[in-house]
């Protein structure tokens, strides 16, 4: 087959099993107020190089691509993967979002997006309803995007409003008078 196998790819996001081993904590080491090990998890010890690498480059891959390949599927086109649905709220953010370093603004953005195409995909399938009960469930779905896209608005407008109302840091320059 021309697709790559699921599993192989789904196993290179799976952490060394090495990573799941959990050190001891000594007794001394305890926080004060914390005797023994009640209350505070215990730590692992630090990962190899190789391992944070491994760790980091799969962070970033589900930051990165890990919300696409879920819209891919609640959507689901079969001529529209993940990189295309990548593509598409990219090219959303850079529209919609006010400040492109606010991931906050961005994920909200995101879901917008997402909850849009949901209302919209429930609403195409009660239109096509083969029975009035499945009609009335579309509708109905079609209605709860709507009131979770409309709820989604008004987080994106009083985030962007508390952001907006922020102080902002000032960056001073600092010139050297022989350098005019």
């Amino acid at each position: 087959s021309s697709r790559p196998d699921k599993t192989s790819h789904q196993a290179s996001h799976t952490p060394p099993p090495e990573m799941h081993q959990q050190a001891e904590i000594p007794e001394q080491d305890a926080p004060e107020g914390h005797e023994g090990q009640s209350g505070r998890p215990p730590q692992e010890p630090p990962p190899s190089p190789e391992i944070a690498a491994a760790i980091e480059y799969n962070a970033r891959i589900l930051a990165e691509n890990r919300f696409a390949e879920y819209m891919a599927a609640a959507i689901e086109e079969p001529d529209c993967g993940p990189h295309y649905v990548k593509r598409y709220l990219d090219k959303r953010k850079a529209e919609l979002c006010e400040d492109p370093h606010d991931r906050i603004e961005a994920m909200l953005v995101d879901q917008l997006t997402l909850l849009h195409h949901l209302a919209g995909q429930a609403a195409a399938q009660a239109g096509a309803g083969r029975t009035l009960q499945a009609a009335a469930t579309f509708q109905r779905a079609t209605a709860e995007h709507l009131r979770e896209f409309r709820q989604t608005l008004r987080e994106l407008r009083a985030h962007r409003a508390a952001r907006d109302r922020a102080p902002r840091r000032a960056i001073t320059c600092h010139v050297n008078e022989a350098t005019r």
